[in-house]
């Protein structure tokens, strides 16, 4: 090679892992419900983000999509979160009182 000039990869066939499966694609919707079960503390993403973990969590489930950990925890994120803000509920209505 001379002084300079760069190597490009070349392109060829998709490279699998060492144990010969492909890589299989990742699922948008336990990411999303991942995301917003995260965010549980703006209040409404708490229940949009245990709705779409539990979808993911369906998506998931045959195999042919990777991301069921972010779909399972954005199901118990998103369950946290909501009990969290029914405790706050609960505890600010007893106060009132």
């Amino acid at each position: 090679m001379a002084s300079g000039t760069q190597s490009r990869p070349r392109s060829g066939p998709i490279k699998t892992p060492a144990n010969g499966t492909p890589n299989k694609p990742f699922s948008r919707t336990a990411i999303a419900g991942f995301v917003l079960s995260g965010l549980g503390f703006l209040l409404l993403t708490a229940p949009v983000g245990l709705w779409l973990g539990y979808r993911g969590c369906e998506e998931t489930a045959d195999g042919r999509v990777d991301g069921r950990p972010f779909a399972k925890w954005a199901v118990y994120l998103g369950w946290l979160w909501v009990a969290f803000w029914i405790l706050a509920l609960i505890t600010y209505l007893w106060i009132l009182l």
